[in-house]
C-alpha cells in the first residue's frame, strides 16, 4: 500500500511454506556445542568454525531434510592497503563462463543443464504420487545442483582475487537481460509467436551461470572493486 499498490487478500500459509526462523539480538545462548534457544530447547550444534565478534542475531534455517544455525556477528576489522601488482578484465558469457583479458578461459560447468534429466525424472516420480521420499530426493537434488554452482562461484572468485590486484568487469543488467518478451498481439488467434520458448532456454542458461552471485563473491573478497561503466 505504501507503493501505491492495490491491496489483495491474506494468502493461506502452509507448515511447509517457511522454513526459517530468527532470534535478533535475544532468545539464545551459545554453551560449549550446544545452543539454547527459546521456546524450543538445547539444540546440539557442529561448529565450523570459531565465533568471533558480538553476535547479533541467531537464524534456525532448514534445508530438506538438513538443518543449520546460521550467527550474524559484528566485528572491527582494519583492512591493510596493499600495493597493486596486476589487474584483470573480466567478460562473462555462457559458451565459456567468463575469459580474462590475457586470454584466460574459465569453463562453464553448467550444473542445472548436466542434471536437468536426474531432475525431471525427480519431479516426474512427484508429480506422480506425492510422497514424502519423493519430495526429499527432489529437495536434495536441488540443494546438491545449488552446492555444486555455489562451490563453483566461490572457488573461481578466490582465485582471481588472490592473484589480481584490480579486477574490473561489465556491469550487467541481468534483469533486463532476463525479461520475459513482450506479446504480440494477433487478430486472428488472439497472439502471435514472440519467440519466448527460445528466450526460457536462454533465460534458463543465465540464472544457472548465476554472474550475480559471482559478481557479489568477489565484492565481499577485495576491499574496493572497480565496475567498469
Amino acid at each position: 500500500m505504501k507503493q501505491g499498490q492495490t491491496p489483495g487478500f491474506p494468502k493461506f500459509k502452509g507448515r511447509e511454506r517457511l522454513h526459517s526462523i530468527c532470534y535478533p539480538q535475544s532468545g539464545f545462548k551459545i554453551i560449549a556445542n550446544k545452543v539454547a534457544v527459546s521456546k524450543i530447547g538445547s539444540l546440539k550444534v557442529k561448529l565450523h568454525r570459531e565465533i568471533k565478534g558480538e553476535v547479533k542475531t541467531c537464524t534456525i534455517k532448514q534445508s530438506g531434510n538438513q538443518g543449520f544455525i546460521i550467527f550474524t556477528c559484528q566485528q572491527n576489522i582494519s583492512i591493510p592497503k596493499k600495493p597493486v601488482s596486476s589487474s584483470v578484465g573480466i567478460d562473462l558469457g555462457l559458451e565459456s563462463f567468463a575469459v580474462l583479458s590475457d586470454g584466460t578461459t574459465i569453463d562453464n560447468p553448467r550444473y542445472l543443464r548436466n542434471g536437468e534429466q536426474k531432475l525431471k525424472e525427480c519431479q516426474s516420480s512427484y508429480a506422480k504420487n506425492k510422497s514424502s521420499n519423493a519430495k526429499k530426493g527432489l529437495s536434495a537434488l536441488h540443494r546438491k545442483i545449488s552446492n555444486q554452482r555455489n562451490d563453483f562461484l566461490h572457488k573461481t572468485s578466490r582465485q582471481l582475487v588472490n592473484k589480481y590486484g584490480v579486477i574490473v568487469y561489465e556491469d550487467l543488467n541481468i534483469n533486463n537481460m532476463s525479461k520475459r518478451c513482450k506479446p504480440l498481439p494477433d487478430l486472428a488467434d488472439g497472439f502471435a509467436p514472440n519467440g519466448q520458448l527460445a528466450k526460457s532456454g536462454l533465460n534458463k542458461r543465465i540464472y544457472d551461470a548465476s554472474w550475480g552471485k559471482f559478481i557479489e563473491m568477489i565484492h565481499n573478497k577485495v576491499e574496493k572493486p572497480v565496475v567498469m561503466p
